[in-house]
């Protein structure tokens, strides 16, 4: 079978503007169709394969054994379409990293992403590498490792191998496995699964129709394919079982963080799953105390089992995260991106019941009391003490917790309670929890600062402390002297680590330009669902002292306001209503373009400027992650982030 026509390109050989390995004869490409960044060549002499002048590859009966890849790399399969072969040769898909690069990315896999998403069978992964067993490696599963261990090596690392930047390295790795997978390379549900887990990790454009959504929801369709949703149908405690549970977790995981931090719909629905069937037991793994012997430290079998038991707590956290969401938060009305097709979010429900806020708290307090017994998991104490390896997945959960709690209280502070009332005390505490929450989440990231170890912290340490700078930009803002002091304290303390951060995720520089918005007063007044729906006021100009005549926010108004005041109870909408409401103010993209005529914004209750609704923007819309121009930007599509 060939390929129809339109999926062959031409490529014009040239020198490669993102990679270049001056110890390699390598060919590189100048251009790809679609515009994409060019990407390096398979070949590194002519013996792997004869190129012509114009690029095309003169010797087209290659086998897949003759492609040049590592002894431990199973054959591509003898059906592969020669067309699909010299695709990927010309695409670089076949080229694998430097044995030393190799080495290097596996470290890091093993050290920080593997503790907390135990998604390979390690033993056999690392034995075939390493040539201990005769195991073969999918090549599309290998290249997904490599690529998600890009993020946490050195930049040094990357640089020797001709990378400029983290962003650069990402968008290489990640073109290789998703070209594998596109065509077909691999056919393994169980290998497939753990392949789209790790895609998850790529974050490129917002309007991506095949983002880490669309990966994450074909993992788990192949998972239920497969039954790794019915587990409890299979108790053994045989390797092949367990490490099926292990693949089921990981898909859960990767769903409830993923949506509590890019506010979207649950990839599935986990109210079947039990907490306490998640048995500690399934996470010892002989393999990965054996990996830390060779790429972290010797005799650190304590820490092991210690991060094999983080791991489990981290798998009920994120159960109780999908009932957090579920009881919490529903989906908005259409939001348009482009011309792409439209997508929603998940906002705080108007009405949210204290019994069930309650109840999620109650889980929480119930979880971080199961979990501090565990002393390696050092709730509430410094991080950085805990070990180069086990500090960081420690603070990693924590934060996660933390995060949690400041999704449970968020909706109880958004509208009015009667005084006196059993719901005013509640929103009492819930203020004083996000508060709480908020400075832990800075203090942990200034631990990990000074102990070097926030540079390597995973993407969910940005989600943390964006949902800590809400609370520390609205303490900045009191008219009280001393909490205003303090929350500006603990302000500069977050964007430092957002400046920390920001050479690897573009989702901190956002953060930043956003912060320094709304401190300098330049708050977004233009409206959006949530806004309208929980400050439904009417015209007049008079009841909106924060928008000054022109339309802009009045800054010293703005410092004498009470941000604690919370808005309108909101009047009862149908969701037909509401989708209207939300098409009506977002009529085109969340990118710079406007979201309604000028008309709109005469309206007074659009222009005026709500902090809490603004925060909503910033925990419910994606990041741009490319080409940010600040002075254009458009602070409606400011929102989640890398995870």
């Amino acid at each position: 079978m060939n390929l129809p026509q339109a999926n062959i390109y031409t490529f014009k050989i040239g020198e490669s503007l993102e990679y270049n390995r001056n110890r390699d004869r390598s060919v590189s490409i100048e251009t790809t169709a679609g515009g994409q960044p060019p990407l390096p060549c398979l070949f590194d002499n002519a013996t792997t394969a004869e190129c012509c002048n114009d690029g095309e590859i003169a010797n087209t009966s290659l086998v897949p054994d003759q492609l040049g890849l590592p002894s431990y790399i199973a054959r591509l399969p003898a059906e592969l379409d020669h067309d699909v072969l010299q695709l990927l040769m010309r695409r670089g898909a076949l080229r694998v990293p430097s044995r030393t690069m190799t080495d290097e990315l596996l470290r890091v896999f093993v050290c920080h992403v593997y503790p907390l998403l135990p998604v390979l069978d390690l033993a056999n992964f690392l034995g075939a590498v390493n040539g201990t067993n005769d195991d073969r490696i999918s090549l599309v599963l290998f290249q997904a490792v490599m690529f998600a261990g890009v993020a946490f090596t050195n930049l040094s690392h990357l640089q020797q191998e001709g990378f400029r930047s983290y962003n650069d390295a990402r968008k290489v790795f990640f073109d290789r496995v998703k070209l594998l997978y596109e065509m077909d390379v691999e056919s393994n549900p169980t290998t497939m699964i753990q392949i789209l887990l790790l895609m998850t990790y790529w974050y490129g454009q917002q309007n991506d129709t095949k983002g880490r959504f669309y990966w994450l929801r074909t993992a788990f369709s192949l998972a239920t394919d497969i039954g790794l949703d019915r587990q409890h149908q299979f108790p053994d405690r045989s390797v092949r079982q367990r490490m099926r549970r292990k693949l089921w977790y990981c898909c859960l995981m990767r769903d409830k963080l993923l949506s509590i931090t890019e506010r979207r719909q649950n990839a599935h629905c986990c109210h079947s799953e039990n907490l306490d069937g998640v048995d500690t037991a399934d996470f010892e793994d002989a393999a990965f105390d054996q990996a830390l012997d060779k790429y972290y430290l010797p005799e650190h079998g304590i820490e092991t089992r210690s991060l094999g038991r983080l791991c489990a707590q981290k798998v009920k956290l994120c159960l109780i995260i999908g009932r957090i969401l579920d009881s919490q938060y529903e989906l908005s009305g259409i939001r348009l991106v482009y011309s792409s097709d439209p997508f929603m979010v998940l906002i705080p429900k108007t009405k949210v019941l204290s019994t069930e806020a309650a109840a999620r708290d109650q889980e929480l307090h119930t979880w971080y009391t199961e979990t501090a017994s565990i002393k390696a998991a050092a709730l509430g104490q410094d991080h950085g003490q805990n070990g180069s390896l086990l500090g960081l997945h420690s603070a990693t959960l924590e934060l996660l917790y933390l995060t949690a709690l400041c999704t449970v209280h968020r909706p109880l502070l958004l509208l009015d309670q009667p005084k006196g009332s059993a719901a005013e005390a509640l929103q009492s505490f819930s203020r004083q929890t996000l508060r709480s929450a908020a400075r832990r989440i800075s203090e942990i990231a200034r631990q990990l600062e000074e102990s070097h170890l926030l540079q390597v912290m995973p993407p969910l340490a940005v989600g943390a402390l964006i949902v800590a700078s809400i609370q520390h930009l609205k303490d900045a803002l009191s008219t009280e002297a001393e909490l205003r002091g303090t929350g500006d304290l603990y302000l500069r303390q977050t964007l430092q680590a957002f400046a920390a951060l920001s050479p690897k995720y573009n989702s901190a520089d956002c953060a930043i330009g956003f912060i320094e918005r709304v401190r300098s007063g330049k708050l977004p007044y233009r409206t959006f669902e949530w806004e309208v729906r929980a400050n439904p006021r009417g015209s007049d100009d008079d009841e909106h002292p924060m928008v000054s005549t022109g339309g802009e926010p009045n800054a010293i108004t703005m410092a004498q306001t009470d941000v604690h005041s919370t808005t309108d109870p909101l009047v009862a909408q149908s969701p037909y209503v509401r989708l209207q409401s939300d098409a009506r103010y977002h009529p085109m993209d969340m990118f710079g373009s406007s979201l309604g005529s000028e008309e709109d914004f005469n309206i007074p209750y659009i222009r005026s400027s709500n902090l809490d609704a603004i925060s909503e923007l910033l925990l419910s819309a994606p990041f741009d992650a490319n080409n940010i121009d600040w002075a254009k930007r458009d602070w409606h599509s400011v929102g989640s982030t890398e995870t």
